[in-house]
């Protein structure tokens, strides 16, 4: 199984502190849109437990909907 972009992209990362700064980086906040690819991946690399923020972006771009009722 090919690895996807962003586990590669969070692998290179994590490698990178490590060999600079020999410290585990291990985040626990991820700021990303609603893509699963994305939240499926920061966990295969990072694991758990994380907390998911939505860019605000996505957040304004959302409309709410509101169910039409009919009397």
């Amino acid at each position: 199984m090919k690895q996807s972009d962003f586990a590669f992209i969070f692998n290179c990362v994590k490698g990178s502190c490590y060999k600079i700064n020999e410290i585990n980086w291990n985040p626990k906040i991820l700021l990303a849109d609603t893509s699963s690819v994305i939240t499926n991946d920061f966990e295969a690399v990072f694991g758990l437990p994380f907390r998911k923020l939505m860019c605000y972006f996505y957040v304004s771009k959302r409309k709410p909907t509101i169910p039409s009722v009919t009397y």
